[in-house]
């Protein structure tokens, strides 16, 4: 049987994947052959009898998944192949195909592609994943790819936090981080940079050590990361303090922000909509704009800001043709997915004018 082993991390998985989930590393191909008891000839992969003389395959440590027969080893809770509950007392940790599912979803939830993600979160969440419950809470309470929905982002949280999972558990101290990060571990140099890199808002700076780390992971292909440091260039640039070249920042930021989309961030597509429909580091172009945004959304990017600038867009005609009906239903979108301020502030004038009253505010 070939497993595939990250040279990085050593996480393993039975699948077909080129690259680490956990840290992007290409994987390598270990081969390990199993024997059938009765007559000695060699297994096919994942067999449950032999193909030689018919005899049932046995589990190494005497334990089998009741659902689809995978032999299993002390303290998988759920089954490395179909992520069924194994009966293993609580503490043991998910199998990998169980880990592989949250991670995926986890890499969706990064790359802002958060229809993907919740998908991903939710089945994982459903086979009791804690880690996967703690996220979907998240995205719940957020209105991440999913309407805001309080009751049922509280039933998430509080089950990941009877398996020990919360806030501060899912916190990495500083030192650990900058430890993972120095070894090499993109997510780590990713996480170290966007940590760091929060003070930028208050001190309108970009300081050295954040640059570096996300540079590092952003080189590596990191889509996150080039997001991320796309986003820091045109928050910098547009700083009335800052004595640089705003337009070579801002060319700098969009051509990230295209890196990033290409390697399938959702956010990315929605990022440069806005550079397009202001004419940020790209000749201005609302047609073109218009239809990055709705990429995004198709995407999985289904967030207030997004929806709604969908809705002002066919409410104002901003590279596309006037529609009030669509528009009202993207501003409803935008209100279900959590918007309290300007959705519902437009949504009003629109029923306004269709009443045939004017706004003050208009």
């Amino acid at each position: 049987m070939s497993t595939l082993v990250c040279p990085n991390c050593n996480y393993q998985t039975d699948h077909d994947e080129r690259f680490c989930w956990k840290c992007g590393t290409q994987l390598v191909a270990v081969r390990q052959t199993i024997f059938c008891s009765f007559c000695g000839a060699a297994l096919k992969p994942h067999a449950l009898f032999c193909s030689q003389c018919g005899a049932r395959r046995k589990a190494s440590k005497e334990r089998a998944c009741g659902r689809c027969g995978a032999e299993l080893t002390p303290g998988e809770k759920y089954c490395w192949k179909c992520g069924t509950r194994t009966g293993e007392p609580s503490g043991a940790t998910p199998g990998p195909e169980l880990e592989t599912l949250y991670l995926k979803g986890l890499d969706d939830y990064e790359n802002k592609r958060y229809v993907q993600a919740v998908d991903a979160f939710k089945t994982a969440a459903e086979q009791g994943h804690p880690k996967a419950e703690f996220y979907l809470s998240k995205c719940y309470r957020d209105g991440s790819g999913v309407p805001v929905d309080e009751d049922e982002g509280a039933r998430w949280e509080e089950k990941a936090g009877e398996q020990g999972i919360d806030a501060d558990s899912m916190e990495v101290s500083r030192e650990d981080l900058l430890k993972q990060a120095r070894r090499g571990d993109i997510c780590a140099q990713y996480q170290a940079g966007r940590r760091i890199a929060n003070h930028y808002f208050t001190s309108k700076l970009l300081y050295r050590e954040d640059h570096k780390w996300l540079s590092r992971a952003a080189g590596k292909g990191y889509a996150p990361a080039m997001y991320l440091l796309a986003t820091c260039y045109s928050c910098i640039s547009d700083q009335k303090n800052y004595s640089g070249n705003k337009r070579k920042m801002k060319e700098k930021a969009f051509g990230l922000y295209r890196e990033a989309a290409e390697h399938g961030h959702a956010g990315a597509l929605f990022s440069m909509g806005v550079c397009y429909e202001s004419g940020a580091g790209v000749a201005k172009n609302r047609k073109r704009a218009f239809g990055l945004y709705c990429r995004a959304i198709e995407e999985g990017y289904r967030e207030p800001l997004s929806l709604f600038t969908v809705g002002l867009c066919y409410d104002k005609g901003i590279g596309t043709a006037r529609n009030k009906t669509k528009a009202v239903r993207m501003y409803r979108a935008a209100i279900e997915f959590g918007d309290r301020i300007l959705a519902p502030e437009y949504l009003r004038k629109l029923e306004l004018k269709a009443n045939g009253v004017s706004s003050d505010r208009d």
